[in-house]
């Protein structure tokens, strides 16, 4: 695999869309954008996610010149969340996409809204890389959104863009993250005075501990 579409609507239930409402505060977020998140670590044998609840994100300046650089705490993630990115768990041994029985693996819940006067930024840091063996980001729903364009990129040349699409809710992209950056184009409300926001998780997946 090196990236790949896929359809993981099945997956999602109500109780996983409303939880996005009680998502915390992004604090590292800057210039005034909205985002809101979680985070959990967990260690992943025999197919079993054993979650860390206390072990900080860290990513290098290098992957990430927006937030890299410190380690960054947040609230644990919640059950739901949770209990999908088994289901990717799952799904990923089964498909042969991740061939090993010890590996580990990095949980993201976000929401990023806009409104007339802020832009949402699913991406602010631009093209980039996670600096993990290979990442699955999920769509898991939307609303009002106008933009919000997923790209995949050679990762020597993003100029070189080998895909490029609006998700649907319910979709995943796969992505070998030794040999692809990827991004996602900032968002405006489609219609004013309506709510809008980009609900996602990002896992993580991690041949070796971090």
């Amino acid at each position: 695999m090196s990236f790949s579409l896929v359809c993981n609507a099945d997956k999602i239930n109500n109780d996983l869309l409303k939880s996005y409402d009680a998502l915390p505060a992004d604090p590292y977020i800057k210039d005034g954008m909205k985002r809101f998140r979680t985070f959990s670590y967990g260690e992943v044998k025999n197919g079993k996610v054993d979650w860390n609840a206390t072990k900080p994100f860290f990513q290098s300046n290098e992957a990430n010149s927006y937030a890299g650089g410190i380690k960054r705490s947040f609230q644990h993630t919640g059950e739901e969340a949770k209990k999908f990115a088994q289901a990717i768990v799952t799904d990923a041994l089964e498909k042969e996409w991740v061939n090993a029985d010890h590996f580990f693996i990095g949980c993201h819940q976000i929401r990023v809204t806009a409104d007339a006067k802020i832009v949402g930024y699913p991406a602010p840091e631009g093209f980039h890389h996670d600096e993990t063996d290979f990442i699955a980001i999920n769509l898991i729903n939307e609303h009002n959104v106008n933009g919000a364009i997923s790209f995949i990129s050679d990762f020597n040349d993003t100029s070189n863009i080998l895909f490029e699409k609006k998700l649907e809710p319910g979709q995943s992209l796969y992505v070998e993250d030794l040999k692809h950056k990827h991004y996602v184009s900032p968002f405006t409300p489609k219609l004013p005075n309506i709510e809008t926001y980009r609900d996602i998780i990002g896992i993580a997946f991690y041949m070796n501990d971090r």
